[in-house]
């Protein structure tokens, strides 16, 4: 599993507002600005890293490493823009 290092994150996500299930689900400019101060989307998760560069990480909830028989193979994938990870720290295995 060195191959794939298993990491921490936090990233906060981008985010929309949808108003449809409140009456009224229009807001105003003030409204508006006031939502866009307060909305953040924190997220924080495990994965092993299976590729890297500059500008993304992109990492696998699951890893089976495979064996003689069959490539490795990953599950939950994800990736994520650097510029949104906040915390980000190794774990061992």
């Amino acid at each position: 599993m060195k191959k794939y290092p298993l990491v921490y994150l936090e990233w906060q996500d981008a985010c929309s507002y949808d108003g449809s299930a409140e009456v009224g689900s229009w807001k105003s400019e003030e409204e508006a600005v006031e939502w866009g101060k307060n909305a953040e989307w924190y997220v924080r998760q495990a994965g092993f890293i299976i590729k890297e560069n500059k500008k993304y990480i992109t990492i696998a909830g699951m890893c089976e490493p495979g064996n003689n028989d069959h490539v490795p193979m990953f599950g939950h994938l994800q990736k994520i823009p650097k510029t949104w990870i906040r915390k980000r720290k190794l774990l061992k295995v």
